[in-house]
C-alpha cells in the first residue's frame, strides 16, 4: 500500500530539476503561469538548456490555454501535487540543503508564526540559508524581499507584496484568522529604518478596520565577510 508521499516525482528523477534550476539561475518569483510561444516551446538546445521548454517537455508543466492569434500557449502544473513539489525542489535548489534540514526549519518557521515568534522565525531562516555559497548571494533590497515572500508561500500561507495604501507600497502584508503582519525590508541599513518606514507611511491603517491583531515587523539583512546576517524589530499595534 503506497503512503502518502508524493508519488509523482518520488519515482522521478528531480536531481536533474535541481541541477537545471541552479543552471538557470534561481528565480524566486517563478510565476505559476508562464506564457511561451511556438517556437520558444519547441527550442531546445543543448548546450544552452531553456528551462520552460524542458520543463513542459519532460512534463512538469502542461498546456493549459492558447491564443491563436498571438500564437501564444499558456503553461502551468499539471496538478497541485506537481506545483508543491516543484517549490519545494526549488527550496533545495536555492537554499543547498537537504530535505532534512529543509523540512525541520519549515515546522520551526510554521510554530514561530503562529506565535508571532519572530526571532525564531528569522533564527530559521538563517539556518536554511546558511549552506548558500557566498557568490550567489545578491546584494540588493528585493532579493531578500523575494526570498521572505517565497518562504511564506512555501508555508502555505498567502503573503502580499506590493501591496498599495494611500500613502505607497508595502513591502508584505501577511494575514492569518487573528493578525496581519506588515514587512517592510532593509539591505545594509538597519531593522529600525526599516520599522520607522512602516510607522512613517502608515501602510497599517490599511488594516486597522479588520479588528485583528496588527503587528509590524522591519527586518534589514546584511552580508558581512561572508555571513548573511539578520536584524530585526517587532512593534505591536
Amino acid at each position: 500500500m503506497m503512503g502518502i508521499d508524493n508519488y509523482w516525482f518520488n519515482t522521478g528523477n528531480p536531481g536533474f530539476l535541481i541541477a537545471l534550476l541552479r543552471l538557470n539561475g534561481i528565480d524566486l518569483e517563478m510565476h505559476d503561469i508562464i506564457q511561451l510561444s511556438i517556437k520558444s516551446l519547441n527550442a531546445i538546445d543543448i548546450q544552452n538548456i531553456p528551462l520552460f521548454p524542458l520543463l513542459f517537455q519532460t512534463g512538469y508543466l502542461t498546456i493549459v490555454d492558447y491564443n491563436a492569434q498571438t500564437e501564444i500557449f499558456t503553461l502551468d502544473y499539471p496538478n497541485k501535487e506537481i506545483r508543491e513539489s516543484f517549490k519545494d525542489y526549488l527550496m533545495q535548489a536555492f537554499s543547498y540543503a537537504s530535505t532534512a534540514v529543509i523540512d525541520k526549519e519549515l515546522v520551526k518557521m510554521r510554530g514561530a508564526l503562529t506565535h508571532k515568534n519572530f526571532e525564531q522565525f528569522c533564527l530559521s531562516v538563517k539556518t536554511l540559508f546558511a549552506g548558500i555559497p557566498h557568490n550567489l548571494h545578491i546584494a540588493k533590497e528585493a532579493y531578500y524581499h523575494s526570498l521572505f515572500h517565497f518562504m511564506f508561500d512555501l508555508l502555505g500561507m498567502k503573503p502580499k507584496s506590493e501591496e498599495a495604501t494611500s500613502r505607497g507600497e508595502s513591502d508584505l502584508v501577511l494575514e492569518t484568522d487573528d493578525s496581519v503582519m506588515v514587512f517592510e525590508f532593509k539591505f545594509s541599513k538597519s531593522a529600525q529604518d526599516a520599522l520607522d518606514q512602516i510607522m512613517h507611511k502608515k501602510y497599517h491603517e490599511k488594516y486597522m478596520h479588520k479588528n485583528k491583531a496588527i503587528i509590524l515587523v522591519g527586518i534589514n539583512v546584511n552580508f558581512k565577510e561572508k555571513q548573511l546576517e539578520f536584524e530585526w524589530l517587532q512593534h505591536n499595534i
